[in-house]
């Protein structure tokens, strides 16, 4: 559904989401400037994550890099999103979360796990905000379910008790990176590959 809107920027959000396992802020955040050897064997895009402070250096799954090869040369720089990433970045996140939220909106989310309700608006009551079953978040669950125990660990910025008391963060080798762009580039992106259909819930 995003590669088919007319906005061009979901699509790519929704990639970056995917392929790197990040929160909306901080793929708002990556600029051409992080993107290092593009063309190269192991393309990588550099960030410190906004949420832990947590620097990671992220292979670009071969997905991903098409959907950025897309993108004129003479626009590659600034953020990867263009003038939406500028707009979030100023705290202007309007245009980022209304443009997913009517996208998503718009869809039988509901039908892949026949739960009605599912794609519909819940109140939280406690604050007074409303939750949503899915979400541009939804991405990040869903990267972190294809990779391994250490991977995940290392892409979502998760750090244990030790590595938060000695302000460590985890430094991935050539090698690791190599191995976490394979699961990376594994992770299905397009319908109906990802799309499991679960059977109907008893009646309790």
């Amino acid at each position: 559904a995003a590669a088919q809107s007319s906005e061009k920027w979901l699509h790519l959000s929704a990639m970056l989401a995917l392929f790197t396992g990040q929160r909306a802020g901080d793929v708002a955040a990556m600029r051409w400037e992080d993107v290092k050897d593009f063309d190269g064997p192991l393309p990588t895009i550099h960030l410190v994550q906004q949420k832990t402070g947590n620097a990671l250096v992220i292979p670009i799954a071969e997905p991903l890099r098409r959907a950025l090869k897309t993108i004129p040369k003479d626009r590659r720089n600034g953020p990867l999103l263009g003038e939406i990433g500028t707009a979030y970045a100023q705290g202007r996140r309007r245009n980022f979360i209304r443009g997913w939220r009517e996208l998503l909106n718009g869809l039988d989310l509901a039908g892949m796990v026949d739960v009605p309700t599912l794609a519909k608006v819940e109140g939280n009551g406690t604050h007074g905000r409303t939750r949503y079953a899915w979400s541009f978040h939804s991405f990040r669950h869903t990267t972190a379910s294809h990779l391994s125990g250490p991977d995940a660990h290392y892409l979502l910025g998760h750090r244990s008790a030790d590595e938060k008391r000695l302000g460590m963060t985890a430094q991935y080798r050539h090698e690791d990176l190599r191995r976490l762009r394979n699961q990376l580039d594994a992770i299905p992106y397009t319908a109906p590959a990802n799309v499991v259909q679960l059977p109907a819930a008893a009646n309790q």
